[in-house]
């Protein structure tokens, strides 16, 4: 936690998340002043997203402490924006958007738990590609149509658009699999030669 706190990388996310929280905060204010009907439990909307956000810079100080500062921060930005439109053009729902937030958070936090163990999602690398297309393939069979385009389902009450799904398992399918294979597409001379597998210069493996 030490590590974390003295983080200078953190610090900067801090302030990043300080002014998403700003943001929110003068967006709230200016529908007020306009004469906005809130939809009831707004101030609970408001102060469940300030929580979460601030959980989530404390997790990522603790898990993460060396982490690029700008994807949470961006992230908690982008959902400010996209609360505090929600609650302007479709009330009812923002409790929703408040609470899908905090699945978000959660979920961050649990995959920087678990990308320190890095190695292990490693050896899951095709299990994901076939997750992936599995997937892709209920969706088709199973999914709804919206737009034109059949990309969502519906999971105890909430719809889900898998294609946000699928996106995480090809990210830890491709980030496994370049991690093993990246170096060794690059080398020079790299390969078999009368039959024999020649060792890869940039990794101490063959490839």
């Amino acid at each position: 936690m030490a590590a974390g706190a003295v983080s200078g990388r953190r610090n900067a996310e801090a302030m990043l998340v300080l002014l998403s929280a700003g943001f929110l905060a003068l967006a709230w204010r200016a529908l007020e002043a306009a004469g906005f009907d809130f939809p009831t439990g707004s101030g609970r909307i408001l102060t469940q997203f300030l929580f979460v956000a601030g959980l989530g810079h404390v997790a990522l100080r603790i898990v993460a402490p060396r982490a690029a500062p700008v994807p949470y921060a961006a992230a908690i930005m982008l959902t400010a924006v996209g609360l505090a439109f929600v609650t302007r053009l479709s009330p009812p729902s923002a409790q929703a958007q408040a609470n899908w937030a905090v699945v978000g958070v959660a979920l961050m936090a649990g995959g920087a738990l678990a990308a320190r163990r890095f190695d292990e999602l490693r050896r899951w690398k095709y299990s994901a590609a076939v997750l992936a297309v599995v997937v892709l393939i209920a969706t088709g069979l199973f999914g709804e149509t919206r737009g034109g385009a059949r990309l969502w389902v519906t999971i105890a009450g909430q719809t889900v658009q898998t294609t946000e799904i699928i996106k995480l398992f090809v990210v830890v399918f491709l980030a496994g699999y370049l991690a093993d294979e990246g170096p060794c597409s690059h080398c020079r001379g790299c390969g078999s030669a009368g039959g024999r597998t020649r060792p890869c210069p940039t990794s101490h493996r063959s490839c």
